[in-house]
């Protein structure tokens, strides 16, 4: 499980996940639902001592514990837009 801003998950960005060897940037796409699950080939653990197998990692949306009384309008404002 990765954790990412529900803002990334919202409007796209970028984001760090670990991987065997090291955490790799990962591209998010716009409207990425919670628990969606991405496919890195080649970026697991080894099988039977060969090749690598694929890491997948699940996006799990962090919600701030603050937010801010501009982050409270803003989202006042997107539940008013049926978010």
């Amino acid at each position: 499980e990765v954790k990412v801003p529900l803002s990334t998950l919202v409007l796209g960005g970028t984001v760090d996940v670990p991987t065997p060897s090291g955490p790799r940037k990962v591209k998010v796409r716009a409207g990425t639902q919670p628990g969606a699950q991405l496919r890195l080939a080649g970026l697991g653990a080894p099988v039977a001592g060969r090749t690598r197998g694929d890491l997948y990692a699940r996006l799990i949306p962090t919600i701030p514990a603050y937010v801010s009384d501009k982050a409270r309008r803003a989202f006042e404002e997107l539940a008013r837009e049926g978010w």
